[in-house]
């Protein structure tokens, strides 16, 4: 019981760094959008995404230095939101390894009546099985191939052939359909 609480717990914990990660990540990541299309500096949104990247997102500043500020503080921004992601993601994997094993669920000890009893019948009057005579497998007959035309008609003439059929087909039945009406 305690260790399935524990596994609970911790299966919680990691959730909660996991997405608690992702969302510094996302946020980090944001900000550099902000600085790449140039956003307003003064905007409440691009402030708090700036807040969050100088607090959380500190050790990627500077790191890449392009000549073009804009590109070089989306590049670090982009990579600190990553790392983020990414050491979020491995935490949670490090605290799911540690927690204890789940118990497996218990299985209910009594099951619940059944409509009808079920009555099974003792070995002893069960009739004894006969062993089967082993059948020899008949060969199945060969397809009768009809010999093939010397030229292949066209798709043409096969769709009138067919549709010749199918009149003669809707023909019959319907002097069959009289002849029952009459009789």
């Amino acid at each position: 019981m305690i260790r399935a609480g524990l596994a609970r717990v911790l299966a919680l914990l990691a959730t909660i760094v996991r997405v608690v990660c992702s969302v510094i990540g996302a946020l980090i990541v944001i900000h550099a959008v902000f600085v790449f299309f140039e956003a307003n500096p003064s905007n409440v949104l691009v402030q708090f995404t700036a807040g969050i990247r100088d607090n959380f997102g500190w050790f990627t500043k500077n790191l890449f230095t392009p000549k073009d500020p804009k590109i070089a503080q989306a590049i670090n921004d982009v990579l600190a939101g990553l790392i983020w992601v990414v050491v979020g993601s491995l935490v949670s994997k490090l605290i799911l390894r540690f927690a204890p094993a789940a118990p497996p669920k218990a299985t209910r000890k009594e099951e619940p009546p059944r409509a009808a009893p079920v009555r099974q019948t003792p070995p002893s009057q069960k009739p004894a099985e006969q062993p089967r005579a082993q059948e020899e497998p008949t060969p199945e007959p060969e397809p009768v191939r009809e010999p093939e035309p010397d030229a292949e008609p066209s798709s043409n003439a096969r769709h009138q052939a067919r549709a010749t059929a199918r009149r003669e087909d809707a023909d019959a039945a319907r002097d069959e359909a009289g002849d029952k009406a009459q009789a």
